[in-house]
C-alpha cells in the first residue's frame, strides 16, 4: 500500500486537473420523462489523506478530509428528457442550485472521516459531511490501487440536510431525494514544508 505521509486529491492541487467529484441526480414523479438526470461537477475541490501507519491504509491514524467550493458547482451533463437541456435551462438550474445551497452563507461543503478501512484494495470511509450548517454521517465505499488511484461512491439523502428536492408541475416532476456522489483521481504525495 501507500507509505505513511500526506496525500492530495482534487483539481486545486497541481497535476490533479483530471480528478473528478460529481453529484448525480435522478428524476422522480409521473412527469419524470420531461426532466433530465444531471451530473453536477465541482470545479474547485480538495481532499487530503493522511496516513500515519507505514504498512496499510486503514490502520489507526488514517484521516481523510475534503472541501468543496459550493460556488464552483456546475451542470456538466444532462441525460434524458423530452429534449436536450438548453443553455438557458442549464443556467436556470445552476441559479436554482445556488439558491438552495446558499454559497454566500455556506461557501463550502466539508467532509471529515471518522474511520478509514482498506482490505484488499476495497476502501470504506465513514465520516461527517457539513452542508448548510448541518453535519450528518456518510459512508463511502470504493477502491484504491497500489499506486493510489481512488474511486469512491456514496448515496446522500438531500432532506437529511434540510434540502427540499426541486419539483415542478405541482410535484409531477421532481428530483429524487437521494443523490449519488462519486470521487475519482490519483493520490499524490504532498511534500513536507
Amino acid at each position: 500500500m501507500l507509505p505513511a505521509g500526506k496525500y492530495a486529491l482534487g483539481p486545486v492541487h497541481a497535476g490533479h486537473q483530471g480528478d473528478r467529484l460529481s453529484v448525480r441526480t435522478t428524476r422522480a414523479g409521473i412527469g419524470a420523462k420531461v426532466g433530465h438526470d444531471l451530473v453536477i461537477d465541482a470545479a474547485e475541490w480538495s481532499a487530503t489523506v493522511t496516513i500515519e501507519d507505514t504498512v496499510t491504509i486503514g490502520a489507526t491514524g488514517t484521516v481523510v478530509s475534503a472541501t468543496i467550493a459550493v460556488a464552483s458547482l456546475f451542470v456538466a451533463e444532462a441525460h434524458g428528457g423530452v429534449k436536450p437541456m438548453s443553455k438557458a435551462d442549464r443556467k436556470s438550474t445552476e441559479k436554482n442550485m445556488r439558491g438552495v445551497l446558499k454559497p454566500a452563507a455556506f461557501p463550502s461543503i466539508d467532509f471529515t472521516s471518522t474511520s478509514v478501512d482498506v482490505r484488499d484494495g476495497i476502501l470504506d470511509v465513514r465520516g461527517e459531511v457539513a452542508l448548510l450548517g448541518l453535519s450528518r454521517p456518510v459512508a463511502m465505499s470504493g477502491s484504491v490501487s497500489e499506486t493510489g488511484v481512488v474511486q469512491m461512491k456514496t448515496v446522500m439523502t438531500q432532506s437529511h440536510w434540510g434540502i427540499v428536492p426541486f419539483s415542478a408541475f405541482l410535484g409531477a416532476l421532481r428530483l429524487a431525494d437521494d443523490v449519488t456522489v462519486e470521487v475519482s483521481g490519483a493520490l499524490t504525495p504532498i511534500s513536507p514544508e
